[in-house]
Parts: structure tokens; C-alpha cells; sequence
């Protein structure tokens, strides 16, 4: 289980996701891990919900075809999109016959699959693209400026702060953050824990540091405790 939370905003993109990763099988135990990873020439970035093991082997797939050039995301015609959505259903067939191979040498069983958003960084800008291999019929689609999507626990009620606060916010990247970090935290729950932030702009290509998300957790912090307070003290609240 994760929970992840992804802006498309006017400068960049944003990823924000739990660190709690959990094993479901056998005897159960959690470890606190990044989930959002960024590639060594710091043009693409992603996570994935659902199995991420799988979300990994489909990354290695896209980082290969975009290196060469298979995906271009500067365009952005009807035509372009299709090319590039076509080209990442591809990556994702790739995926799983190089799945098959380990699979069937093993005698594991197949893959679920998994939810994975892709940042890509081409020409000055960045995109937001997901994959969706749950789904009886995958998917792949862009997301486009000033919009949000969630994976991972779709049930989790913190869903209400991006739906209720997102278009009241600036649509930019710093402006943003302290959003997604209060959401990511709000998640919390037996197989949710922790934060991770990732900043993916023209110029800027990186998860935060400890020390950068510091205030951004102090905030969160200090929203939660003011809104039970206030709820506490009722219609006295000042």
C-alpha cells in the first residue's frame, strides 16, 4: 500500500509519496524507503503504486526509449500525444515479456502491475505522463497543466485537501508543496507513513533534502493541531 500525489503545475510538475514500504507476504515488516526516483542525467523521474518492483522494470524500459529518442514530449499536438501514449504502451508490453522471462525461470507468478507516474525533462520543460497497468485495458495518458492525480489508497480521506484546496492555491511548484507534503502526511495509516518530495522544473531536478522538507512538515503539523483545536473549542474558537 502507498499513497501518491502528483501536480501538473505552470512551471513543472510535482511528486509527493509515503516512504513505507511493506511486504505482504509471508511475515509482514515495513522499512521506510524513497519510492519517487530520479535517473543520473536527471531527465526522468517516477514512482509507482501497486507492485514497484514491476513499476521498476517498466521504468528501465521508458529510460531506455526515451534516451533515444523515442519520446518526444516538446510537441504537444493530437498526433504527438498519440506517438508518445503509443510508444509507452509499448515500453509497457516490453516490460512484461522481460517479466515473463524471470518469471517463468523462477515458477513465480505474474506481476499484478502497478500505477506509475513518469516526469520527463526535454527542451526547457517538464511533463507528466502515467501509466496504468492495473487496469484490465492499460493506459497511458498525459497530465495536463493545473491538474492533479492521486494512486496508491484511493480511499484515503486526506484526498479531500488536494480536492478542496488545489485550484485555491497558485498553480506553481513551490507554491504547491506545502499541499502535497500535508496530504502525503494526512494519508497516514498502518501501511502509510512518512514523506518524500520531488521538484521537477526547467532548472531544478530534485527530491528534497530532510532539511528542505523540514518546514514543510513543521507546517503540517501546526494546520493538523489548529484544526482540532478549533473543532474543540467550537464557535468559541478565536
Amino acid at each position: 500500500m502507498t499513497f501518491q500525489i502528483a501536480f501538473s503545475a505552470s512551471d513543472g510538475v510535482l511528486l509527493a509519496s509515503d516512504l513505507k514500504n511493506t511486504s505482504l507476504h509471508g511475515f509482514h515488516h515495513s522499512q521506510m524507503i524513497p519510492k519517487i526516483q530520479v535517473n543520473e542525467s536527471e531527465t526522468l523521474a517516477y514512482c509507482s503504486a501497486g507492485d514497484s518492483r514491476f513499476g521498476n522494470v517498466l521504468a528501465s524500459v521508458v529510460e531506455e526509449e526515451f534516451s533515444k529518442g523515442a519520446i518526444n514530449i516538446a510537441r504537444t499536438t493530437v498526433a504527438d500525444l498519440i506517438t508518445t501514449q503509443r510508444t509507452l504502451l509499448q515500453c509497457l508490453r516490453i516490460a512484461r515479456e522481460r517479466e515473463a522471462e524471470y518469471i517463468n525461470v523462477r515458477g513465480l507468478k505474474p506481476s499484478m502491475g502497478a500505477q506509475t507516474m513518469f516526469v520527463f525533462r526535454q527542451n526547457g520543460s517538464a511533463a507528466l505522463w502515467v501509466v496504468d497497468s492495473l487496469s484490465q485495458i492499460p493506459e497511458a495518458s498525459t497530465v495536463t497543466e493545473g491538474e492533479n492525480i492521486k494512486s496508491g489508497d484511493a480511499n484515503s480521506p486526506a484526498v479531500f485537501f488536494p480536492h478542496w484546496y488545489f485550484d485555491k492555491v497558485p498553480n506553481t511548484v513551490d507554491s504547491l508543496i506545502p499541499l502535497a507534503v500535508h496530504t502525503v502526511l494526512m494519508a497516514k495509516a498502518d501501511y502509510i507513513e512518512g514523506v518524500q518530495v520531488g521538484v521537477f522544473t526547467a532548472d531544478r531536478f530534485h527530491i528534497l533534502t530532510e532539511d528542505e522538507l523540514k518546514p514543510y512538515i513543521a507546517l503540517s503539523k501546526e494546520i493538523d493541531s489548529e484544526i482540532l483545536k478549533r473543532l474543540l473549542n467550537g464557535k468559541d474558537a478565536s
